[in-house]
Parts: C-alpha cells; sequence; structure tokens
C-alpha cells in the first residue's frame, strides 16, 4: 500500500509491535511543550472525543487482538465501523492524536507551533503508515482474493458516499457484531485520555 514509504518491512514491523509506547512518548513530548488556551482545549477535546468514538466503536467490532504485539485475524471483519473505512482504528487514533495537538499549540508563537505540528505530523504518519502497511500484508496472505475485494472497495483511512451507503446497508445476518465485553481491555487507554486531558485543561487554566 505504501510503496513511497521509506523504512524496510522489518522497521514497520518493529514501529508496529510498539506503537503504543512510540505514541505515547510522542504525546509526552507534545505535552512538555503545550500551552493550550480555552479555545483551543475544546476545540482538541471535541475532535479527541470523536476519535476515541470511532475506536471504541471499532474495538466493539474485533475485540483484544487488535491490541497486541503479535498479527491476528481470527476473522476478516468488514461490517460496521470496517464498512466505512479498512483501518478505522487507526482513524480514530489519527483523531484523536490530532486533537492533542490541536489543543497544545493554542498558546505558542508561531514558530514553536509550527514545529510542534510538524513533528507530530511525522511521528503520527510514520507509525500509523507502519501498522496499516504490516496489518494488511498480514490480511492479504492470510484471506488473499477476499481481502484483495474488500481493499479495493473501502478506502483506507477517509470514507466516501459509497461506503456510507454500504455501512448502513450491511449488520442484518452476519457473522460480526458490535460486542461490548470486548471494551474490557480499554480501560487502560480511557486512563490515559483522562490524564492528557485534564493535564491539558488544568495548563488551560493557568497551571504551570
Amino acid at each position: 500500500m505504501f510503496k513511497w514509504f521509506p523504512l524496510p518491512p522489518a522497521g514497520r514491523l518493529l514501529l508496529f509491535k510498539w506503537r503504543g509506547l512510540i505514541m505515547a512518548l510522542v504525546a509526552l513530548s507534545i505535552l512538555v511543550w503545550a500551552q493550550p488556551t480555552s479555545y483551543s482545549w475544546w476545540g482538541g477535546f471535541i475532535l479527541a472525543c470523536l476519535g476515541e468514538s470511532l475506536r471504541i466503536w471499532a474495538l466493539g467490532w474485533t475485540g483484544e487482538h487488535t491490541r497486541g504485539q503479535e498479527l491476528k485475524a481470527p476473522r476478516l471483519v468488514t461490517d460496521g465501523p470496517y464498512a466505512l473505512v479498512r483501518n478505522p482504528l487507526y482513524a480514530g487514533n489519527i483523531l484523536t492524536a490530532s486533537g492533542v495537538l490541536l489543543a497544545s499549540c493554542g498558546g505558542l508563537e508561531l514558530g514553536l507551533r509550527w514545529g510542534l505540528i510538524l513533528w507530530g505530523a511525522w511521528a503520527t504518519t510514520l507509525v500509523y503508515a507502519s501498522c496499516i502497511d504490516c496489518e494488511e500484508r498480514f490480511l492479504e496472505e492470510r484471506f488473499g482474493d477476499e481481502f484483495r475485494a474488500y481493499r479495493q472497495s473501502t478506502p483506507a483511512l477517509v470514507p466516501h458516499y459509497k461506503t456510507l451507503l454500504a455501512c448502513l446497508g450491511r449488520g442484518a445476518g452476519s457473522e460480526s457484531h458490535f460486542n461490548w465485553r470486548d471494551l474490557r481491555f480499554e480501560f487502560s487507554s480511557w486512563g490515559w485520555f483522562i490524564g492528557v486531558w485534564g493535564y491539558l485543561a488544568w495548563r488551560a487554566l493557568g497551571g504551570a
């Protein structure tokens, strides 16, 4: 998928395995420089909530195996949010990361603001492009023509009107469904979410 991407397959796999830790370190590096305003906080928070909602929706359809360091896929999920885009979990993560970046940059001077935006955008692209490439190579090997047909008909990250209609029309009779129990593995992410946005709120209210 990402033929232009500079990293070799081994490097992409390494980023996939440690994606959570790497993105946590990226977030911390942004928070060190964060100077949110009340307006940037609210704009970023709304964006991050949309991202976390999409993440929850995706996890409810795929389950625990999508959180691990190993590539696993008991079945090819193409319903729910996966009828909209092939990578709704990463789309949600990107929205959440963009929200943190938006909130953090509100009160920064122009040069530092652009520096932080470029750093965050570069790191997010590097990590999630690697993850998507690793997963889609694995899925193509695992499911063959079934995955290739799905990839041909469904965009990677941004839905279009055809997939919106397909999402509305799917679900009945599908082997896949949303399972609330699969969200029990998400508590650590929610704790991180609350901590980050609590810290940014404190900074926006004048915390040192």
